[in-house]
């Protein structure tokens, strides 16, 4: 399964940055899109849950996607952050986080 996830402003002349958490199985995949109109930084601060390999620190630019496939299947919430350029901040949402159920 692959679970999209938008890096976007809810309106075009917002200072704020939204993304969403993703419910997800051990081998699926989350790719995040930006549309912020600058470059984003994607931190998954959990090692392991993703490509198999340590924290996931990438940059992502604007137009471009970044895909991750969670490799850890030990159920639970991992929260990650987007840093924006576009906002000089950290992007806001519903709970940015990872779930592995």
């Amino acid at each position: 399964m692959n679970v999209d996830i938008e890096i976007t402003s809810p309106t075009a002349n917002s200072s704020k940055i939204d993304v969403s958490a993703a419910a997800v199985s051990k081998n699926d995949t989350i790719t995040w899109l930006n549309s912020t109109g600058k470059d984003a930084v994607l931190l998954i601060p959990h090692p392991g849950l993703g490509d198999g390999q340590g924290h996931v620190f990438r940059t992502i630019h604007d137009g471009d996607t970044e895909r991750v496939k969670i490799t850890k299947g030990t159920i639970g919430h991992y929260p990650y952050a987007i840093f924006c350029f576009k906002t000089n901040s950290f992007a806001t949402g519903s709970d940015p986080e990872i779930i592995v159920q």
